[in-house]
């Protein structure tokens, strides 16, 4: 760039503010969350420590037992492991190759279009090939990088979001490239970090955020660690590491730890990666006019900064380099390390289960219940301090009358033998009376049914989730079961869709960043030398815009739930009786036993049984006896008329050599037209004895090769039927 002096500390601030403004906008989802969480995983009695108390419970005495019912620990461990049981199967697949009718070019009768029809359809099935190569290296890449990821794999990055999907409402995952230490070797994953981190164009409204021209993720990490990150110099960000790092705590961490200070979090510093879709940032009052049209012209609509408060320029742009720099090193500088742009996406996934139409945050699975929660958990409390209270034992006695009968009460041995003095007139029952307290109205045991029950359906925590009958009462009939089943698992279903279709997502976004990342030599151990050159011819070298555009992630159906083994097998032992006779009857002909190896192991999968030992080996493949008997039959014919015109010809060559003797005779007899000379005729006897000899050799010869011709075609048609069988059971 021309600009001769660095001006970006307006830049800075301006993101500083705006990622401000951002946090304001989305305080009453940070707030709602906050507390979801603290009803998942805070302290007992969190509901009546002083901040707690004095905005939702005011003027309400502190009870002697502080319950919290685990009503939000029992959503996440009920709907959890339903949604995300293992690794998702991802499959890539290209866009269809476009096919025009055979007509569009013209009459196939005519020769010159029969020709060039071939030579489309060789050109359509030879990228057809190309494409699918691509596809296969692209999905086994992806299914090995899910488990490759370091942490315990994308499993369980993937499973710490859907937990706090279901708590906070939604669950992030953020997609980067890593090396492992002491490797070249370049990976991709996707990685958990908290939604708290997550800040989103507070003028954007749309939950899918298509309108939103810029988010940003927060980053807490040892200010050497970002020095490393972005090649500054050591110690250039030490000192921004103390005094108000403590005050840029997110606001679930400021709540969980109101004391906290600068000395809590020793070297660590707080930066923000913004990713920008409305340029630099210099297109907001306050910004050099030569500054902006610079990166205007340069730079353009997709940017990408990082900033840190304290720090008045980019920590991806430092004044050593960016002073210097020419147009294409600032464009590297300042462009998204992976372009997701160019597909309409985000360097993230977000699992949302109830989005809010008119907001970029969504709404928690319990956001709508926790009124009922409060009052639960407060109502509980009241209940266990007033059985305690009724449990206490209360004795009542007359001053001087009854003492040694009270002294033995209080001594409170199991067993006691109390004297009656035969001079009092009172009985021991006006002496001392034990004081009955109110019993506990039935009223509030209603009530805390009432609500608990209510809060259930806000949640979707149906009795049959947990293997009850609803109202404690069994169902009489099969259609009975089937409804309430039905009913109650269109909830569950339905967020295992929304995970099914967040893991696409997830999938997607990692197939860019690998396209783009990734290169030949990274995934050598994977695919071998050879896949690896395909990788980087495919993949590397080629147009962004195929693994970019044409490509599409998606996740096969139900691989991420947990297999019902008893359906499963159920349905297998139903299907079995049907199936199994064909496929037996498909190895018997073909040879082929996979098909019915496939099943057998499928059947083991649904039993838990190892089913090795009954795999099947290949069959020999025996043709089909009529079809054999057939080809024989018109290969004997063949042969019978090769063989009558081979006797034909051997008759001619008889009748010759008859006609060949009678000259001999006659000349032997007599002169014709004159004296002939005996060597002649001894050398005309010769040469008609050769001609004869040389012409049954050649009869024989072809006799011969046709026999042999017949042989081969019989062979032929023999494995010509063999594979059309082949086809047949294939099709």
């Amino acid at each position: 760039m021309d600009e001769p002096r660095y001006y970006m500390s307006s830049v800075v601030n301006c993101w500083l503010r705006n990622i401000k403004k951002a946090g304001d906008a989305k305080k009453a989802f940070t707030e709602t969350g906050e507390m979801c969480r603290q009803f998942f995983s805070g302290s007992v009695g969190f509901m009546w420590e002083d901040k707690f108390r004095s905005r939702f419970l005011k003027n309400v005495t502190p009870p002697r037992f502080r319950v919290t019912i685990a009503k939000a620990f029992e959503l996440v461990a009920v709907f959890g492991p339903s949604l995300f049981w293992r690794y998702p199967g991802r499959t890539i697949k290209s866009r269809e190759i476009f096919q025009p009718d055979p007509s569009f070019f013209g009459n196939p009768e005519d020769p010159a279009v029969a020709e060039q029809i071939q030579a489309f359809m060789q050109q359509v099935q030879q990228e057809k090939v190309t494409r699918n190569t691509r596809d296969k290296l692209m999905e086994q890449y992806l299914n090995y990088a899910q488990r490759e990821q370091p942490g315990g794999g994308l499993k369980l990055d993937a499973q710490l979001a859907v937990t706090e999907a279901l708590v906070k409402g939604r669950g992030v995952l953020w997609c980067q490239d890593y090396s492992f230490p002491g490797s070249d070797r370049k990976l991709t994953g996707s990685f958990f970090d908290t939604v708290d981190n997550l800040f989103i164009d507070p003028d954007a409204t749309r939950p899918n955020l298509t309108d939103a021209h810029w988010i940003a993720k927060k980053h807490i990490d040892k200010y050497w660690e970002v020095e490393r990150r972005f090649k500054l110099p050591p110690g250039t960000l030490r000192d921004k590491a103390r005094g108000k790092t403590a005050d840029m705590l997110s606001q679930q961490e400021t709540l969980r730890k109101p004391n906290a200070s600068s000395a809590q979090v020793g070297d660590q510093i707080v930066w923000y990666e913004v990713f920008s879709k409305c340029g630099v940032g210099t297109r907001q009052r306050g910004i050099v006019p030569d500054l902006h049209e610079a990166f205007e012209d340069v730079v353009g609509d997709f940017a990408y900064i990082c900033v840190c408060e304290g720090v008045d320029y980019p920590l991806n742009a430092p004044p050593e380099r960016f002073e210097n720099a020419e147009d294409e090193q600032v464009l590297e500088m300042f462009d998204w390390p992976v372009p997701y742009y160019k597909d309409g996406r985000w360097p993230c996934a977000w699992l949302d289960f109830y989005p809010n139409p008119n907001s970029v945050w969504p709404l928690a699975p319990m956001a709508m219940g926790l009124g009922e929660l409060i009052f639960l958990n407060t109502m509980m409390s009241v209940l266990c301090e007033r059985s305690y209270e009724n449990s206490r034992l209360l004795i009542a006695a007359i001053k001087g009358h009854a003492s040694d009968a009270v002294a033995k009460i209080k001594n409170g041995s199991m067993k006691e033998v109390i004297e009656m003095n035969p001079e009092m007139q009172a009985s021991i029952k006006d002496l001392i009376q034990v004081i009955q307290l109110p019993e506990i109205g039935f009223d509030l045991f209603k009530m805390i049914n009432m609500v608990s029950a209510m809060f259930d359906k806000r949640t979707g925590l149906s009795e049959l989730l947990y293997g009850m009958n609803p109202g404690g009462s069994a169902s009489r009939t099969a259609a009975d079961i089937n409804v309430k089943s039905e009913m109650a698992s269109v909830r569950p279903e339905y967020m295992s869709q929304q995970v099914e279709d967040w893991q696409s997502e997830v999938a997607n976004v990692e197939r860019i960043a690998a396209g783009w990342k990734v290169i030949g030599d990274d995934v050598s151990p994977l695919v071998g030398m050879f896949g690896a050159q395909l990788w980087d011819q495919l993949i590397t070298n080629d147009d962004p815009e195929i693994f970019v555009r044409e490509m599409r992630c998606t996740v096969e159906a139900n691989s991420i739930r947990k297999p019902n083994k008893t359906r499963d097998n159920e349905n297998i032992q139903r299907i079995s009786q049907y199936l199994f006779p064909e496929l037996s009857k498909h190895a018997e002909i073909t040879g082929d036993t996979e098909p019915i190896n496939n099943f057998i192991e499928d059947m083991g999968a649904a039993m838990e049984q190892d089913t090795k030992r009954w795999t099947l080996p290949s069959r020999e493949q025996q043709p089909d006896p009529e079809q054999e008997e057939m080809a024989k039959e018109q290969a004997r014919l063949e042969l019978a008329d090769k063989s009558a015109d081979v006797s034909k010809k051997q008759a001619e060559t008889e009748g010759q050599s008859i006609e060949n003797e009678k000259l001999i005779q006659e000349m032997q007899l007599g002169e014709v037209g004159g004296e002939v000379n005996d060597q002649e005729l001894q050398r005309q006897v010769a040469e008609q004895e050769m001609n004869l000899a040389a012409k049954q050799a050649e009869e024989y010869i072809k006799l011969d090769s046709m026999q042999a011709e017949n042989e081969l075609e019989l062979e032929f048609q023999k494995e010509l039927n063999d594979l059309k069988l082949d086809a047949a059971s294939a099709s």
